[in-house]
This record gives structure tokens, sequence and C-alpha cells, in this order.
């Protein structure tokens, strides 16, 4: 059925529902994993480096590179096989589409994490852009990370209250 996944992958923390997903499909289908990250400025990171270059986008290039080489071990962990592509390009969304075309993907992999209205206006969206043309199926991955960290605050509040008894 999928045989073969592009994972979209952005390094952040919010990114590892996405990546447990993608293991899941892959390991499930035998799919041939294409694990793609896509370096980028964004619009107020443009503005700066335009006013003074410090090269940020190789920062930016770097960071992808430890995330692809961490997520891509996860993946051969459940023996998957994968292959790593790291595009530079400040239309995230048209890459990912070219590339999926360019492999003939069955399925693309992206994450998604709640944001507000204006963080979306002004750095914009991959997954609507993606949504909006796709050259394959499309699955999109919730971010875990306000769930963890809304059992984390409660675990830590537990504990708090704990050491308070304690001390009564």
């Amino acid at each position: 059925m999928f045989s073969d996944i592009l994972v979209a992958y952005d390094g952040t923390d919010g990114g590892q529902g996405l990546l447990d997903e993608a293991i899941e499909l892959a390991s499930t289908y035998r799919s041939k994993v294409r694990l793609v990250a896509v370096a980028h400025l964004q619009p107020g990171e443009m503005i700066a480096e335009a006013a003074y270059p410090v090269g940020l986008i190789a920062v930016h290039e770097d960071e992808m590179k430890k995330a692809l080489a961490v997520a891509a071990a996860a993946f051969e962990q459940h023996g998957c096989h994968v292959e790593t592509h790291l595009l530079i390009d400040n239309n995230p969304a048209a890459a990912i589409r070219d590339l999926a075309l360019q492999m003939g993907a069955d399925l693309i992999v992206l994450g998604h994490r709640r944001r507000g209205p204006f963080s979306r206006l002004w750095n914009g969206s991959v997954g609507l852009a993606l949504l909006a043309n796709p050259p394959c199926s499309v699955l999109v991955a919730m971010s875990t990370l306000p769930e963890q960290a809304l059992h984390k605050a409660g675990s830590v509040a537990r504990k708090t209250e704990e050491v308070s008894q304690d001390r009564h």
C-alpha cells in the first residue's frame, strides 16, 4: 500500500509523535523511507540576515543534519531502510512536494503543531500549503508535546504536594 514514504521532519521536540507514527507505518508496510528536512529562514530571520549577514542558513543546515541523523537512527533501529535528504529552500512546502513527485512517493507524513493565527500568518503553514495541492496521500501527525507538558506539569504538582505533606 505505502511502499515509498516521504517523512518531512523539522527536528523539533514536537516531531517525536511524527517519527513514532512514521516508524510504525514504515515497519508495518516495509516501506522505503525518505526522511527530508528543509533548512530555511523565517521571515524575521531573512530581514535580519539581509541587514547583518551572519550565516543563519548554515546554522539551520547544521541543526537539520544533526536532527536527520538522530531520526534516521530511530528508523534503522526498527529495521527500516531510510535515506536522508537535506534541502535548502525558503519554500519548504514546494521543496517537499517536488521531492515527493521526483521519488514517486505514495505518502507524505508531516507534523502539525497548534499555533496562533498571527504565527501562522507570519510564518506560513507547510501542511496547509501541501494539502492545497498534494502529489500523493498526506498523513498529518499531531504533536504530542502539549499532552506531554500537561502530564509533566501534573507529575511535578503531585510531587510538590507530596513533599509539602511530608514536611507537615
